[in-house]
């Protein structure tokens, strides 16, 4: 047998057990095996997996436990609370324009495929 064959019948193998194991989640609960196939299921347990996987199931922390970090947490004095009244104001035209002709030239684009030398010939129109 070639190996492309072999590499083929691999992939075309991997391809049959995804397709077969799709919308379904097996666990083993408790030394008990369960498939689901149900999709609210399906969710509550591929949620409840990458929430244990690191250990990090969001719930209240009791942080008497981890009073190093107690500071941490604590509201800080000395920060000023008013640079944070701007936080969500829209860049106005001209910080958008001076943004873009900031922008380096060749690239890569994004998933949107638009390059930063595209941006840089649209006019104030656009």
């Amino acid at each position: 047998m070639k190996a492309e064959e072999s590499d083929w019948n691999w992939k075309n193998y991997n391809k049959d057990i995804v397709k077969e194991l799709e919308n379904k989640v097996y666990c083993n609960d408790n030394g008990k095996d369960t498939l689901y196939t149900e999709v609210q299921d399906i969710k509550d347990h591929t949620n409840l997996h990458f929430q244990c996987i690191t250990d990090a199931i969001n719930q209240e922390k009791d942080m008497t436990l981890h009073f190093e970090w107690i500071q941490q947490y604590s509201p800080k004095e000395n920060i000023d609370t008013s640079i944070y009244s701007n936080l969500f104001t829209y860049p106005t035209l001209n910080e958008w324009i001076e943004t873009i002709c900031n922008l380096h030239n060749d690239k890569a684009s994004g998933p949107s495929r638009i390059f930063y030398e595209m941006l840089k010939h649209l006019d104030r129109k656009n």
